[in-house]
């Protein structure tokens, strides 16, 4: 920062140092001044960063989202080259003006790309500054922030310690969560444990309080220990929501999966904990990790699902999974759970003329080819604007929505469900 300052200065004042060239010299060394000071602004403070959370809002920029991300780091930069290229140009005529302006601009733009990506490494704050060395009366003001955040106040922006707390919490209950899975003998114990649960709340709780508990780092022990009034409630339902969710997606994938035996029920019941955490995160506004088209409908209670359709939606996940190209993800399925739920008529489906008289053999077609058709669903489904007409049996989607029929999603499930009881 002295070095940036001091650049700046030589700059103001009309000393070139290092590039006495003419007017041109004191300007561009003025730039870099104003890059290296926005590069340790980023760098330590993460400005971007937190301006991200106001982004979000905006449907197509959740910048948690890598390759949103990305996208936008590289229309960043592009914008930096253009404006340098412009400063080039307006050098040429020597209107010197417009020159530092075009530069100045570019560095503070490039300063900030550079800061978002690289500048954790050399932007750390002292060991002093770290959460773990706070004092108590700090971390009580961090632990303040962090509930104000999960209460949904739109002023509230965490620190970026706060985050890393965050982000470090999940991946050590998704580690956890994952080690009990590819450990024959722990799944087991968990899976009995989980369908042993009395209900939705006994179910999370297990999760939370005992599969996860000497899981608990020092930061999430004060957590909870500043969140224990009982008007906090809805705060410590948003913070096991929030850190909760990527183990509870990493269970349904792996019991969704081939030759996972039969847990109908615990997948149905997985499933319902995910859209309750999603309703309650996405109202206070914040980002899921591996939630990019969160469900519409997330009232569906668990009671209300028939075992039929609990089989069927079991079914959909385990015929996406054997895709190639599939990565699970519950919001689909949840979606389409609750379109169904909400059908009065369902129970006519079981009738062989429930399908309308002009889908010739499209039920037949689609049990031929169940996994790339369960995969297109997910597509479909999750909010994919196209469907991916690589597949032979994609062009059905085509033809069913020409039929115009009055409904055309409901027109898929019912196929999909003709197909399924046929390959039952």
């Amino acid at each position: 920062m002295i070095i940036g300052v001091f650049a700046i200065i030589s700059g103001i004042s009309g000393h070139g140092v290092l590039f006495n060239i003419a007017v041109s010299g004191p300007l561009i060394w003025f730039s870099i001044g104003i890059f290296i000071m926005f590069f340790v602004i980023e760098s330590r403070h993460a400005v971007s960063q937190n301006m991200d959370s106001k982004l979000t809002k905006i449907q197509g920029l959740e910048t948690r989202n890598k390759e949103v991300s990305l996208k936008l780091e590289l229309v960043m930069f592009l914008s930096s080259v253009i404006l340098l290229i412009g400063g080039i140009y307006f050098l040429s005529f020597r209107l010197h003006s417009a020159f530092v302006m075009c530069l100045s601009f570019s560095c503070v733009i490039l300063a900030t790309v550079i800061g978002r990506k690289y500048g954790s490494s050399v932007g750390e704050s002292e060991k002093s500054d770290s959460f773990d060395d706070l004092d108590t009366s700090s971390k009580s003001n961090e632990y303040k922030q962090l509930k104000d955040w999960l209460k949904g106040d739109l002023n509230e922006i965490l620190s970026v310690a706060q985050e890393e707390k965050i982000n470090l919490q999940k991946d050590i209950f998704v580690r956890k969560i994952k080690s009990e899975l590819s450990n024959h003998n722990k799944l087991k114990a968990t899976i009995t444990t989980l369908n042993k649960s009395k209900n939705l709340n006994d179910l999370v709780k297990i999760l939370f309080s005992h599969t996860m508990k000497n899981s608990y780092n020092g930061w999430l022990i004060g957590a909870i220990e500043h969140s224990k009034k009982p008007e906090e409630r809805t705060v410590r339902k948003a913070l096991v929501a929030l850190l909760l969710l990527p183990s509870v997606i990493e269970i349904m994938a792996h019991i969704s999966a081939p030759k996972s035996g039969d847990n109908t029920k615990l997948l149905n019941r997985l499933l319902t904990v995910s859209a309750q955490f999603a309703k309650l995160l996405h109202s206070f506004d914040l980002l899921l990790d591996g939630g990019k088209h969160i469900p519409n409908s997330t009232g569906v209670k668990d009671k209300d699902i028939d075992l039929n359709l609990q089989k069927f939606i079991k079914f959909l996940s385990l015929k996406a999974s054997m895709h190639e190209d599939y990565e699970f993800t519950p919001w689909w399925l949840i979606n389409i759970r609750s379109i169904m739920v909400s059908i009065n008529d369902f129970d006519s489906w079981n009738d062989e003329d429930s399908l309308p008289k002009n889908f010739p053999n499209y039920s037949t077609q689609i049990s031929k080819e169940p996994e790339n058709w369960c995969f297109l669903l997910s597509e479909f489904f999750d909010g994919t604007e196209y469907v991916d007409k690589s597949y032979e049996i994609s062009h059905l989607f085509e033809s069913i929505f020409e039929l115009q029929t009055g409904d055309y999603t409901t027109d898929l499930l019912k196929l999909t469900w003709s197909s399924y009881q046929k390959l039952k």
